[in-house]
């Protein structure tokens, strides 16, 4: 079940010019957004992943919604994200600010996400869950180097029941949101990863 897609989200001569690049994943249409601009969906969500393990986008006929999470038990859902500039932009640019919306649900005390920014190939940063699942990291401007170039998002989906509950697969979502969903305007169930672009600092 694992899944290395490797796509890799590449920034453009534009997004440097206008210091931003916007990511976004709708899980109702199961489409990405980038800059505000629907992306081709091949397969939906997995079609800008970097990489997966074990995770399913579930739509529940029932009760009319739809969320990712894990496929089956004893094993954690993993899906990360990756973004980096061309070899030739590295010296000119780096990321700066990073804003995080990553909504989830959890539905009892065993279930947990834990999400991880990693700048460049060291620095792991745990991002606290909090209510409005929202985050910001600033990487330091003086520092000049290739890491600021880099940024993966993970997140990992886990339970410590799945040995006692056969539903414990179901009991962390990510995205949830319902599938009869009418307002555009509701984005509260969007992943977003926001980074604005600076120019480095001549030595």
């Amino acid at each position: 079940d694992d899944i290395t897609n490797g796509f890799v989200y590449s920034i453009n001569n534009e997004e440097c010019e206008k210091g931003f690049i916007s990511i976004e994943y709708n899980s109702i249409l199961d489409k990405y957004f980038r800059n505000g601009i629907e992306e081709n969906k091949k397969d939906g969500w997995i079609d800008k992943v970097y990489s997966s393990s074990n995770i399913q986008r579930k739509i529940e006929k029932d009760w009319k919604m739809v969320y990712l999470s894990r496929k089956k038990l004893n094993n954690n859902g993993i899906i990360s994200w990756f973004i980096q500039f061309k070899s030739e932009q590295e010296q000119f640019y780096q990321f700066h600010r990073i804003n995080i919306q990553c909504p989830s649900t959890t539905f009892d005390q065993y279930a947990q996400v834990i999400c991880q920014l990693q700048i460049g190939d060291q620095q792991f940063i745990d991002l606290p869950q909090n209510s409005n699942s929202s985050f910001e990291y600033i990487i330091d401007e003086k520092i000049n180097s290739l890491s600021n170039t880099r940024i993966t998002f993970k997140i990992i989906l886990t339970s410590s029941n799945d040995n006692n509950d056969d539903n414990a697969w179901q009991k962390v979502q990510l995205f949830r949101q319902s599938i009869e969903q009418i307002s555009d305007d509701d984005q509260s169930h969007f992943l977003k990863i926001n980074a604005t672009i600076i120019k480095k600092h001549s030595n």
